[in-house]
């Protein structure tokens, strides 16, 4: 695998007014709708936010568009926000201290990208405000004419109050005559269609709360991105491989740079498509091995040895909250896990060996980090399992992840992401989270490695607590139904959809199951829905979608005719949908945009 980046032409689009309402919003509730747009028009804002999930390449994205400023001789940095609390200097990655310095003085405009809200919260949950008071005393003689970019997780961002803050210390004040003031550029700002059906004037890009930040989200990768992608990877019969990754329902792995990277591995070595579990252990394998041979034999290290390693260093940075490590020769370096105190009996040759196996990004500043955090999550994982194997460890092992807190019991938060996986492996450890918080088996790892019989009761009980509004809304994103649905689980999903037949959220929820999962079986049930105008909005859009998946193309001609007549005035959201229903361009149960 290289490391060189592939220009994909990434779009974005975004997010509704009315997301930034509270901090609990659900943004998988939001689809968009509207157009998208391209770094050309973005690099034009100074105040801008963009989300996404993990591996979708937001990080990438902003180091090239960071690069390609530079390479244009212009002012941009790339800055990760973890590290400015305590070390601001050595928090450039793109540019350098002595460049922004430099900066302050003259009357020119400067990017600034900063990535991410979520690891800047890893280690302590109020960095991510220290780093932006710091940032912003930095560049306070110099605000007006700074661009502002910040990257995070979508659960991480707290949109109404994250927003505010950001507006607070990085407020944005151009002239009416300003050349650079994106208004006067006009750019292709999204037109909010309202739940009436109706388009509202527009009249700026900012939100309904007046702040100067705008909103976007990163899309996934579209069909024409993914195969320039497998393409540019070394995949001469990209349709073979598209055609591979819709039989074994794959989407869900193919739409984000970093699974499609594990992805594009895996078929090049096994000329097949695996599963996440699968597709994350041969991930770690290649990873965990030299590829230069000549430093394979100057530099030798032992498979068992490097694997354990690496577990020991995945869980000491997940326990400290700490993403950084130091290398052994990174000893000017103050911050960061000290490589030393996690191996003790390695020496430091094998140390520098260890962590410059591609499982680690490239040494900055005296320090490495795993290439990516799902990794580091699972390799915790293995560890753990291998300490609950000997039963006297498992009380002060369980008392880790699982706590009382004024009498209630809760998931320490900072374990949390281990659990999909560790509940693969241990039976104790996943009944305790099936009682105390079954919405964690939607959140990651692998589902589909469960017993049938778990992953039903499961998905029973998490609709039980849906109904009764006391979980949360990380169950309900559509990534993590993706990681469920699963067409042997088509019969209790009907059975569900009778006993909640009133409840217009679970049908929803249950439908993008149908639709997600291709549940072929729940054809039926999703027509009832898909033709019937007085359905819950939300309800039926997915089910037109889950009748484009597995529908016939006669049932895709009822719905698209009855949808037709069934009103004088015909609901813009829901006739946006049909549109796209109706066309022959959509074959995978993700939308392509043209």
């Amino acid at each position: 695998m290289t490391d060189k980046f592939i220009e994909l032409q990434r779009t974005f689009h975004d997010l509704p007014k009315q997301a930034n309402e509270s901090d609990d919003t659900d943004f998988s509730q939001w689809f968009p709708t509207d157009k998208r747009f391209c770094w050309p028009h973005l690099i034009k804002e100074y105040r801008l936010v963009i989300l996404s999930e993990a591996g979708s390449g937001k990080t990438t994205e902003i180091r090239n568009i960071a690069c390609t400023l530079r390479n244009e001789e212009k002012p941009a940095f790339f800055l990760r926000l973890e590290h400015i609390p305590e070390h601001f200097e050595d928090a450039f990655e793109v540019g350098t201290h002595e460049a922004f310095a430099a900066w302050l003085a003259p009357n020119e405009e400067g990017w600034f990208f900063l990535d991410s809200v979520d690891e800047a919260r890893l280690r302590d949950p109020r960095d991510f405000e220290v780093a932006i008071r710091k940032l912003s005393k930095q560049i306070v003689i110099a605000k007006d004419r700074a661009h502002i970019v910040i990257t995070s997780r979508i659960t991480a961002w707290r949109p109404k109050s994250d927003l505010a803050y950001c507006d607070n210390y990085f407020p944005y004040a151009p002239t009416a005559t300003s050349e650079h003031d994106p208004q006067a550029n006009n750019i292709e700002h999204k037109t909010a269609i309202q739940p009436d059906g109706s388009i509202p004037t527009q009249t700026d890009s900012k939100n309904e709360n007046n702040s100067v930040f705008r909103i976007v989200a990163l899309d996934d990768l579209a069909p024409d991105q993914i195969t320039v992608f497998v393409k540019a990877r070394g995949i001469i019969d990209s349709k073979a491989f598209l055609d591979a990754v819709e039989r074994a329902d794959a989407w869900s792995f193919a739409t984000r740079p970093q699974d499609l990277e594990e992805l594009t591995e895996f078929w090049l070595d096994q000329g097949r498509i695996g599963g996440r579990l699968e597709i994350i252990q041969n991930s770690i394998n290649r990873r965990l091995v030299e590829r230069d041979q000549d430093r394979a034999d100057a530099r030798p290290l032992p498979a068992e040895r490097t694997r354990q390693g690496a577990r020991l260093l995945a869980a000491a940075a997940t326990l400290a909250r700490e993403s950084t490590i130091k290398i052994p020769d990174g000893s000017a370096n103050s911050k960061g896990i000290a490589v030393r105190s996690v191996l003790p009996d390695w020496d430091d040759k094998d140390q520098s060996t260890l962590l410059s196996r591609p499982i680690f990004d490239e040494a900055i500043y005296g320090t490495v980090r795993f290439h990516h955090r799902s990794v580091r999550e699972y390799l915790t994982a293995e560890w753990f399992a291998g300490l609950l194997q000997c039963e006297t460890s498992r009380r002060n092992i369980e008392a880790l992840f699982f706590r009382n807190q004024y009498g209630l019991d809760i998931v320490s938060p900072t374990l949390r992401p281990i659990l999909p996986w560790l509940i693969l492996w241990d039976e104790k450890i996943r009944d305790r989270v099936r009682k105390l918080a079954p919405e964690i088996l939607f959140e990651g790892g692998d589902p589909g490695q469960l017993p049938i019989e778990v992953r039903r009761s499961v998905l029973r009980d998490v609709c039980k607590e849906m109904a009764n509004n006391v979980t949360g809304r990380t169950m309900r994103d559509e990534a993590a139904v993706q990681r469920f649905a699963d067409p042997d689980l088509t019969g209790d999903v009907l059975a569900l959809l009778r006993e909640y037949a009133d409840n217009d959220d679970l049908k929803a929820f249950l439908l993008r199951m149908v639709w997600i999962g291709q549940l072929e079986g729940a054809r039926a049930q999703v027509m009832e829905v898909a033709l019937n105008p007085h359905a819950e909005r939300y309800a039926r859009v997915v089910a037109f979608r889950a009748i484009k998946a597995i529908g016939s193309s006669e049932d895709r001609e009822h719905v698209y005719q009855n949808f037709l007549t069934e009103a004088s005035k015909l609901n813009r959201e829901w006739l946006a949908e049909i549109l796209w229903f109706a066309s022959s361009i959509f074959c995978n149960p993700f939308r392509v945009e043209s």
